[in-house]
């Protein structure tokens, strides 16, 4: 890619992906901006996030003082991102990521998980990282952590990695763990190693 190019550099280069009767899909390094981007649908180009704002999901969309930027995730996911050992390669650690993920308008929408036990386990009782508790205190407080109150029990007993190795193995009934449009897209595009 551009291996002639001799001073300045002034073009773009990347990889098309040809699709036949479906648009191109690219990744490019674009040379005005100096970031590496893509693009779905072949006009519309996205930055691709790096080191710098990984965590920083508020400033991917715009101006995060005028958009509200929310996430939904599962309790047990929320507990993996206040463990501090996915942190130790910034200087700041911890503190540096969520500065970036909590930024203005930042809030995440929980989903309950069902424990060993059988009781379901929000945003009160969950347990992160021993010297994370005050900081997940401050979060929830300041309303970053919200409960989902409006949700389905017998959902709670499906896992999305149990789900995903069906589908990768095609086992008999994946399809019903989910909803069917999401279903029916997955097998349409071949999609997290489905093969018919």
């Amino acid at each position: 890619l551009n291996k002639d190019e001799t001073g300045t550099p002034s073009q773009n280069a990347g990889i098309n992906v040809e699709r036949g009767t479906s648009t191109n899909v690219l990744l490019r390094w674009n040379e005005t901006t100096d970031k590496w981007e893509f693009t779905n649908d072949g006009s519309t180009y996205q930055n691709i996030p790096t080191t710098n704002t990984t965590y920083g999901v508020s400033a991917v969309d715009g101006d995060p003082n005028k958009k509200k930027i929310r996430l939904t995730m599962v309790v047990n996911n929320l507990v993996r991102i206040f463990d501090p050992k996915y942190y130790t390669h910034l200087s700041g650690g911890i503190l540096e990521a969520f500065g970036k993920l909590f930024f203005k308008n930042m809030r995440i929408y929980l989903y309950p998980m069902l424990n060993e036990k059988d009781e379901i386990i929000n945003s009160d009782n969950l347990k992160v990282h021993p010297r994370m508790k005050e900081l997940y205190k401050f979060l929830k407080f300041n309303g970053k952590v919200v409960d989902l109150n409006n949700y389905n029990l017998k959902s709670l007993k499906i896992y999305s990695h149990e789900v995903l190795n069906q589908i990768k193995k095609n086992s008999k009934g994946w399809e019903t763990l989910l909803p069917r449009a999401v279903a029916a897209k997955i097998k349409k595009f071949n999609l997290f190693g489905y093969n018919k």
